[in-house]
């Protein structure tokens, strides 16, 4: 908590060799897109099987 190094964002960074773009971690052109909540999320995953 202590470190005084400085995190800095990399536009130019790529995902395993790649260089992603905002439509990048979509399957295809349709993708199916809906929403949930970490708490909604938790709870669900929480539940036994």
């Amino acid at each position: 908590m202590n470190d005084p190094r400085k995190v800095e964002a990399d536009p130019e960074a790529k995902y395993f060799g790649v260089r992603l773009n905002d439509q990048s971690p979509v399957s295809d052109d349709k993708p199916r897109l809906g929403s949930i909540t970490f708490e909604q999320w938790f709870a669900k995953s929480a539940q036994p099987k």
